[in-house]
């Protein structure tokens, strides 16, 4: 968790840091991939906005944009019983003919860890990890940086914005 922090800490780059973040906490699972979704409410849609992947594991965030939000429904209320869950098999534990399982099988996923993004009280994403070999009964790491992560997606939000305003917008 340290090393996750100083290393948001660190980097003014928020897409580096990120992107180091989330290499830091695949690692830690032994995982092949690492990634933060955000959701829109309004377009009903969730889209891969950071991911990292180990040596050999394609990447995927350009397949992952505006996924319909029903495909992880069933995450959303596992969130909201639970917090953060553990799919210790998608072939076992996730059903054959739902969106769930198309698009997590399309990416070769067996199992992951995942966490939600939380904003007042709402879910805004959440952070995963696919395929976790180690440690995925201890997802105290998963659950603590994700107050960390939302900061830093927070602080890009807010930089976007202030880059979208002109001078006279910003005085008034």
């Amino acid at each position: 968790l340290v090393q996750c922090i100083e290393t948001l800490a660190k980097n003014n780059n928020t897409e580096m840091a990120i992107n180091e973040l989330l290499q830091i906490i695949a690692e830690f699972y032994c995982g092949d991939r690492a990634y933060i979704f955000e959701i829109n409410y309004v377009n009903q849609t969730i889209s891969n906005t950071y991911e990292w992947c180990g040596e050999g594991i394609s990447n995927e965030i350009r397949n992952l944009q505006k996924i319909p939000l029903e495909a992880v429904d069933r995450w959303l209320d596992e969130f909201k019983k639970k917090g953060e869950f553990y799919i210790t098999s998608v072939g076992k534990n996730v059903k054959k003919e739902s969106i769930e399982y198309e698009v997590l099988v399309a990416q070769g996923i067996e199992s992951l860890v995942v966490a939600p993004l939380m904003e007042n009280n709402e879910i805004v994403g959440f952070l995963g990890v696919d395929n976790p070999a180690i440690n995925t009964n201890n997802l105290t790491l998963l659950k603590s940086v994700t107050f960390f992560v939302m900061d830093d997606i927070n602080k890009r939000k807010l930089l976007a914005k202030l880059e979208e305003m002109s001078f006279m917008d910003i005085l008034t």
